[in-house]
């Protein structure tokens, strides 16, 4: 976990509780007349120098690395919207060249930022809006997917979306879903990872996959979470360990993290479970949670069939011959990017680290270009064919939508049933 305030004004703010929660070591240096703050603990974030500027980052970019973005950099706008575009990872990230300041996030907004610009050029960029409201000015998050240009000669500032997507469905196989999950599960799984478990499908198929890469005792769940009987098959098969019920967010926890996150959902029974894990994390020194976010938003639209689970459901999870038509449902509501983000605030202010393998760029992508059938075949059906490949409990046929409606999910229940090829 990390977090970086960077920024041209003259004043150099000293760091707030909240900023300082969000690693173990910080360094403090200027470069081309900007002022950079960087906190740092266990991630690949930092300060990276190439030829034509510099960058400096928060969370992780696997592949090619930061690095390798510092040495291609240039002035052509473009050219870096392109060198983003290809950046798998959970980030977020300044780059600093010639003409332009750059702010940019993940397409997912995995790791926030927030951002100010004053008339003049002056402008504040921070992970946590503290550091800028300190300033007396107001702290804006930087949405997903997104580049914001701020020219250094003119002042002009322009926003760009960044990712590109093939929304073609020739793949009548899951063989590069599935090669893709393990891939995204290994980058992001080491010796300070645990996952947290349920008896759902999210959980279960990233639980799947670390174990099958032959880990085993790295998963924590709670005792009245879904099935129990699934659950504790699953713990079983990989010495899972059952959180007890305390943990709490106390009151004065409770008070920091209103000041920097407003919407009450941080207070829901989720944001108190993860605040709970993230407490067990540090007590057993592990640092970094592998979390199902994506599998509802991404891979379901919360329905099945046209059936909508409660009001987060854009279309029902009926996907149609033509992508392009829904696409990008993920953020129906601003569902995935506020789900993220209130992951980061909560996990940092404890100084944990959240990874997505489910959201990995390269997963998304080869599940994307799976064909209309095979989405559509029944709940999940990618997650569900990978745990039934490698023999994980798993509980089918039924889910308990938003509403407390039991919606039946049988294999009969499959796209040609509902004439869904008559739909786009």
């Amino acid at each position: 976990m990390s977090s970086f305030y960077v920024s041209n004004s003259k004043y150099v703010p000293v760091p707030t509780d909240i900023f300082l929660r969000r690693g173990q070591v910080t360094s403090e240096k200027k470069l081309d007349d900007v002022n950079i703050i960087h906190r740092q603990s266990r991630d690949h974030s930092g300060v990276f120098k190439g030829k034509n500027g510099f960058l400096v980052s928060d969370g992780f970019c696997y592949g090619a690395g930061f690095q390798s973005i510092a040495d291609n950099l240039t002035d052509d706008v473009e050219q870096i919207k392109e060198l983003l575009n290809t950046v798998n990872g959970d980030y977020s990230i300044y780059i600093n060249t010639h003409r332009y300041h750059i702010i940019a996030t993940d397409v997912w907004k995995t790791k926030q930022v927030f951002v100010a610009v004053d008339p003049d050029g002056t402008f504040w960029f921070c992970s946590m809006p503290d550091m800028i409201r300190n300033q007396k000015r107001h702290a804006y998050p930087l949405g997903a997917d997104t580049m914001l240009v701020l020219d250094k000669k003119n002042g002009a500032v322009q926003k760009h979306t960044i990712k590109k997507w093939n929304l073609s469905q020739k793949d009548n196989a899951h063989t590069k879903v599935f090669d893709a999950l393990e891939e995204s599960v290994k980058m992001r799984f080491d010796e300070q990872s645990i996952t947290t478990l349920s008896s759902g499908y999210d959980s279960g198929v990233i639980s799947c996959a670390v174990a099958k890469l032959g880990h085993t005792n790295f998963s924590v769940s709670f005792a009245n979470t879904e099935d129990k009987t699934v659950l504790a098959k699953r713990i079983q098969s990989h010495k899972g360990r059952i959180l007890l019920e305390d943990g709490q967010m106390d009151g004065q926890e409770r008070k920091n993290l209103e000041s920097i996150y407003v919407q009450k959902e941080i207070f829901s029974e989720a944001g108190e479970a993860v605040a709970r894990v993230c407490k067990y994390m540090n007590k057993i020194k592990k640092s970094n949670i592998l979390s199902g976010n994506g599998g509802d938003e991404m891979y379901s639209d919360y329905g099945y069939v046209g059936q909508q689970m409660g009001h987060n459901s854009l279309f029902g999870g009926l996907f149609p011959q033509k992508l392009e038509v829904a696409w990008p449902w993920h953020e129906y509501l601003n569902r995935q990017s506020q789900l993220v983000s209130r992951l980061d605030i909560i996990t940092g202010y404890y100084g944990i680290q959240h990874k997505e393998p489910l959201l990995d760029v390269n997963l998304v992508q080869a599940w994307l270009n799976t064909t209309q059938e095979l989405k559509n075949k029944r709940y999940k059906n990618w997650m569900y064919e990978y745990m039934r490949e490698n023999n994980y409990s798993l509980a089918v046929d039924s889910k308990i939508g938003f509403a407390g409606k039991e919606i039946k999910l049988g294999e009969d229940q499959n796209i040609s049933a509902m004439d869904g090829n008559k739909l786009v």
